[in-house]
């Protein structure tokens, strides 16, 4: 019986995953810094004829747009010593579809983290609500297990095919072919080498890790004490 309650908090704790995810994501992407690092060491001035400082201007433009602070991705850069407008219409239009996924995901990710305030201040309420604060901490684990098994899987089919994931992906999330760009008219492709990613890829997975990891510690202590507790009566 106390394991079909908990799993009724299952998922309250995967949008409180959700939350901690994105949070990990704004704080890797709004760092005009690293761009501005990376395609130095790309020396794109020589790569793509635009300098290091328009790529990033470019770049959190489009990270702006997504966030909701610009109206447009739109804006002026020099390429090859002419001043050019920096995405065509494809660009454009493209997105606006990533713009209203990014919007949604960051909309549920408040409410994950709204979730997460409310769970915490379950668990802490053990002295009170002792069956409450048990179903929460089982309910944690049982999330943190299902989000697990759901990563590894998907991190195998990556490994395997990265090509056929990554296409697939954009298939599950987009209704049009927007996405499919020409290295040769598109220049947000040539901003957005494989190479950039490695890093945004290193430092959210430690973000995540760390938010995830503290939740997992202040459920487990808390458990702990409980076992305390009830030993002692």
């Amino acid at each position: 019986m106390d394991k079909a309650k908990a799993l009724l908090v299952v998922p309250l704790w995967l949008l409180a995953i959700l939350g901690l995810l994105m949070g990990a994501l704004r704080l890797t992407i709004n760092r005009p810094g690293y761009f501005s690092n990376i395609y130095e060491e790309m020396d794109t001035q020589s790569l793509i004829g635009i300098s290091p400082a328009d790529c990033t201007d470019a770049m959190m433009a489009m990270i702006g747009y997504m966030e909701g602070s610009r109206d447009s991705i739109q804006l002026t850069v020099t390429e090859y010593g002419q001043q050019v407008q920096m995405f065509n219409q494809q660009e454009i239009d493209h997105m606006v579809d990533v713009r209203a996924l990014y919007q949604a995901f960051r909309t549920l990710g408040n409410v994950g983290l709204a979730c997460l305030g409310l769970l915490l201040i379950g668990l802490a309420a053990w002295g009170r609500w002792p069956g409450l604060s048990r179903q929460i901490r089982r309910g944690w684990w049982l999330a943190l297990g299902i989000f697990v098994g759901v990563l590894a899987v998907l991190g195998v089919y990556a490994a395997v095919d990265f090509s056929d994931f990554w296409t697939r992906f954009h298939y599950v999330f987009f209704t049009n072919d927007l996405w499919l760009m020409d290295y040769a008219t598109c220049r947000m492709i040539r901003i957005c080498p494989l190479g950039l990613f490695s890093g945004i890829i290193a430092a959210f997975t430690g973000l995540s890790l760390l938010g995830i990891g503290g939740v997992s510690l202040a459920v487990g202590a808390i458990g702990r004490r409980a076992g305390k507790e009830g030993a002692g009566r």
